[in-house]
């Protein structure tokens, strides 16, 4: 049948990835446009600053018009991670949530802090253990739902990835 991938066209770093729209620092929404090598940069910045391997299960549950979306789907493949593909967030209730990750082992999360609010009092009181790294972002992460969180996910590293898009997904 042939080689499959010399259909294919080169791509190169340089080249655009995808479009958000943000309103910046200037509070008027505008296009910012996102090449591959940002996207693969954070990938590996990410995996560099706290690596993620095969017996690692990131939860995906952004919508893929979001850019946190691009994190979540393209470490686990860097890096031979399981993706974890689950309902919105937002269409799960909090017991929901926590027997979604128990089931599957869910390790690795990058959620809005508003949610995590919500759902750390319904908590089960055994915990999760197998969290090992929380990132909230998109809104202010207060310092009073760190501490909670804190206290409700010991041995869980929680990063506070609020801060501009235009990098490419956080800073």
């Amino acid at each position: 049948q042939g080689d499959a991938q010399a259909d294919l066209p080169e791509v190169s770093a340089s080249q655009l990835s995808y479009v958000i729209y943000t309103s910046g620092s200037t509070g008027q929404p505008k296009p910012v446009g996102v090449p591959h090598r940002a996207a693969v940069n954070l990938a590996y910045a990410r995996q560099g600053h706290d690596p993620i391997g095969e017996g690692d299960r990131i939860l995906a549950a952004i919508s893929v018009g979001f850019d946190v979306s691009i994190g979540q789907l393209l470490l686990p493949l860097l890096s031979g991670a399981t993706i974890v593909i689950a309902p919105p967030l937002s269409q799960l209730q909090a017991e929901a949530f926590w027997a979604l990750l128990q089931r599957h082992g869910v390790t690795h999360i990058n959620s809005v802090p508003s949610f995590f609010d919500t759902v750390c009092e319904a908590l089960p009181p055994q915990g999760y253990t197998g969290l090992k790294r929380l990132m909230l972002g998109g809104e202010v992460l207060t310092g009073a739902l760190a501490r909670k969180l804190q206290q409700r996910l010991p041995g869980t590293t929680l990063v506070n990835m609020y801060g501009p898009t235009e990098a490419c997904i956080d800073a």
